[in-house]
């Protein structure tokens, strides 16, 4: 059985990442985290506002499904069937509801993690090893309680700082979690005893009253965990906050140098950008120099370079000393779309929480036609994915190398449709902190569970992708494919990533590939090996740009 813990976090971080800490710490190395961020903007009564403060921390087998924008959930459409509830209480009025909230974001996360899970509050350290809550047998695993303060009905419910979620047995068995008549400040009578307060008071009587083939088993919680108290409730005094961490530290740190430092708040116009190369140095100070010249704050380089070929770090020395450049190393991890999925996917993960945006080119693609990328972005408020129209570049009549730009070089765009239906490949940028992203058999555009909203340059919405009805308005990628015969011969003795370079079928393709896009001479075909050599090698002929 696949080990899963969910924690429904809100604007406590340093609590929330402290909590995995534990869980590490006491035997869940190999545990499936899955955090549910339900951060938000609150104003007070008092009119005091505390920003959201979502989790980003970038720890290993941890997942976060984002719902600060209501991705998932949309609370004020769920509070809105609701018009007669209660006032709420506490610091949050009726700004927040948050019991309601966290109920029903545990019964969405029985949709979203069917398998079943230990639900695990985001204010608590562990003390031990919790792998005796995994019981199949069971439905639940918990604690009940009847006189914490703040009950008002003296009625058992289950403290969900650690329950056992058995999805399969309750799914089957026609159990909820949620249910309004049991849920806090929903009905108008709040005097009702049904109307239990907080979390877990619904499954228990589910489990213990109305379907007795179900299990639960009573744990005391209190072996297991050390609390917070309410950190949500307290979300506002990180000083304290901070402070009982650092004097658990026995419970989660391994070491002395592991430590959790207050999360800062990330600068919403933040952007990265990442590419896999493999063997592109003389193209590479010129790709890096013209995005960041864009306005894009750290460049991510996965060098996929294989045995002892070129690596990026040679001649990009001087940007990862100043920070704006960082190289991962997936060399030796062959040439497949595969791998270049592969590497989207994990930088995402890892460091897709530290920016605002996101984007996914290739070193033979460059932005062109604005001049600050962080303004197109900041314009595009709930845009998920923004997508760029491939524009293919042809040779511009150039047949040999030449150490000049590639932009100065090849300033002739192809001109007609490369596709039956007049479509064209895009590019993206991905908004930061999406949970459930990937990329998947192809790297234009990500995919995702909870439907991205994506749109063009212009801010229209796109519906299918990874192709489009080329947009060259406001941005687009201008594709340097091919380049000249003589850099595409290197191309092909590298290999493509979704082609057999050692192959006559694959060579065929390859060269028809570079005459459909470029104009076919006697010289370039000597060049690829597809016609009569040519005795003397040509200068280039001069054309004049667009």
């Amino acid at each position: 059985m696949r080990k899963t813990v969910a924690i429904i976090h809100f604007n406590t971080p340093e609590l929330t990442e402290a909590g995995i800490r534990s869980l590490r710490k006491h035997g869940g190395k190999d545990y499936r985290v899955i955090v549910f961020d339900n951060s938000a903007t609150l104003t007070l009564p008092d009119g005091k506002v505390i920003q959201a403060r979502p989790f980003t921390a970038k720890l290993d087998g941890v997942e976060v499904i984002d719902n600060t924008r209501g991705q998932v959930i949309d609370f004020d459409k769920f509070l809105a069937e609701y018009p007669d509830r209660n006032p709420s209480v506490g610091i949050y009025q009726s700004s927040v509801w948050g019991s309601a909230k966290h109920i029903v974001t545990v019964q969405k996360l029985w949709e979203l993690l069917p398998e079943g899970f230990v639900l695990m509050e985001s204010d608590i350290l562990l003390k031990k090893p919790i792998d005796e809550f995994f019981r199949e047998e069971y439905s639940f695993v918990g604690f009940v309680q009847k006189h914490q303060k703040g009950n008002p009905f003296d009625v058992p419910r289950i403290m969900p700082m650690l329950c056992w979620m058995n999805v399969p047995m309750l799914t089957r068995e026609g159990a909820r979690y949620f249910d309004p008549d049991r849920c806090w400040g929903l009905k108008a009578d709040r005097n009702d005893r049904g109307n239990w307060m907080d979390t877990g008071a619904c499954l228990l009587d589910e489990v213990l009253k109305k379907r007795p083939r179900l299990k639960g088993l009573h744990v005391d919680i209190r072996l297991f965990v050390e609390h917070y108290g309410g950190g949500s409730w307290k979300q506002d005094n990180l000083k304290y906050q901070m402070e009982w961490i650092n004097s658990h530290r026995n419970l989660w740190a391994v070491s002395n140098s592991d430590r959790i430092d207050v999360q800062k708040k990330i600068e919403p116009k933040d952007v990265a950008l990442c590419a896999i190369v493999r063997c592109e140095n003389k193209y590479l100070r010129e790709w890096v120099a013209h995005h960041l010249s864009l306005g894009v704050n750290r460049i991510i380089i996965c060098d996929n370079s294989h045995g002892d070929e070129e690596q990026p770090t040679a001649v990009l020395g001087d940007y990862i000393e100043k920070g704006l450049v960082k190289v991962l190393d997936y060399r030796n991890q062959g040439g497949s779309f595969n791998v270049q999925d592969k590497a989207y996917n994990e930088v995402y993960q890892k460091y897709g929480g530290d920016f605002a945006w996101m984007g996914f080119l290739d070193i033979d693609e460059m932005i062109d036609g604005c001049d600050d990328i962080k303004a197109l972005l900041a314009d595009k408020k709930d845009a998920d994915v923004v997508v760029l129209s491939w524009r293919m570049m042809t040779d511009s009549g150039l047949v040999h190398y030449e150490d000049r730009p590639v932009m100065d070089r090849f300033t002739e765009p192809f001109i007609g449709n490369r596709f039956l239906d007049g479509r064209e490949f895009v590019k993206c940028f991905v908004r930061g902190n999406i949970s459930g992203l990937t990329f998947k058999t192809q790297p234009h555009c990500p995919v995702n569970p909870n439907c991205l909203r994506v749109v063009n340059a212009k801010g229209e919405r796109v519906e299918q992708y990874p192709t489009m009805p080329p947009l060259y308005e406001v941005a687009w990628v201008n594709h340097y494919h091919t380049k000249t015969a003589e850099e595409f011969l290197e191309k092909m003795r590298r290999g493509f990533p979704n082609g057999d370079q050692y192959t006559a079928d694959y060579r065929k393709k390859a060269i028809d590939y570079f005459f459909a896009i470029n104009e076919r001479t006697e010289e370039k075909e000597a060049i690829l090996g597809c016609g009569k050599p040519v005795t003397q090698k040509r200068k280039n002929s001069k054309k004049q740009k667009i």
